[in-house]
Order: structure tokens, then sequence, then C-alpha cells
């Protein structure tokens, strides 16, 4: 891709803190200790109030968590995961750190049905 760093050339400091601040926050949200899951049938009763509920672990999930707390530091913020612990993290965790910020949509598209080509993707999972 056009925007990879050549050998002498310095990378984006910008995006060298984006990409070292998404590592961090996968590393943490994958090291968290998570209260024990409760089935939903088994609440009786919810007695929990939150400024700000957040449904997922996942790295939307946490990053929507920093921003809330940035934005209001006294807020109460609650991240509701339906999955056990060991899958906290959601399918970030497997992710392999990659996240894409492309500035050509089309570009990247290609790129990933490229990438797909022996295991085709549907193109509206594709598109998302």
């Amino acid at each position: 891709m056009r925007d990879q760093c050549n050998p002498g050339q310095n990378p984006d400091p910008v995006k060298s803190s984006l990409g070292f601040g998404l590592v961090f926050l996968l590393a943490l949200v994958t090291s968290l200790k998570l209260a024990p899951g409760v089935a939903t049938g088994e609440i009786e009763r919810w007695d929990e109030e939150a400024d700000v509920v957040i449904l997922g672990s996942g790295l939307a999930g946490c990053v929507t968590a920093i921003e809330a707390y940035e934005t209001n530091r006294s807020a109460k913020i609650l991240i509701v995961e339906k999955m056990p612990e060991h899958y906290a993290g959601g399918s970030s965790r497997v992710s392999g750190g990659a996240l894409f910020i492309p500035q050509d949509l089309e570009a990247l598209l290609t790129y990933r049905r490229a990438l797909d080509e022996p295991n085709p993707v549907p193109e509206d999972v594709v598109r998302t």
C-alpha cells in the first residue's frame, strides 16, 4: 500500500501512536478480570444505574468506554458482555491487531476481496 513506511523513511507519528494505543487497548481488554457472568434468566431485579451503557467488550466497546470517560470522568460507565470471561474482547481479541482506516475505500475493498478470494465473503459483509 502506498502509505507503508520505506526503509530510511520516518513513520507518521500519529499513525504510530494510534497503532500503539490500539495494541495497548487490546492487551488491556484481554487481561481484565471480569465479574462472573450471570445468565439472563437468573436476573430477578436490576438495581444498577449508569450514565453510559455499552454493549460488548470488543474494540468498539472499549474505545467507546474510554471516550465516554475522557468526556466526563465522573460518569458511571457499564460495559455489558454476553460472552464468558475467556472470550472477553470479542473478535477484536483475535484480529491480530489489524485495523483498517483507508483513505481510499474502493482500494481497500479491492484488497479485501483479493485476500478473501480462496473463500469468498458476501459483498454486504465485505462492505461492512
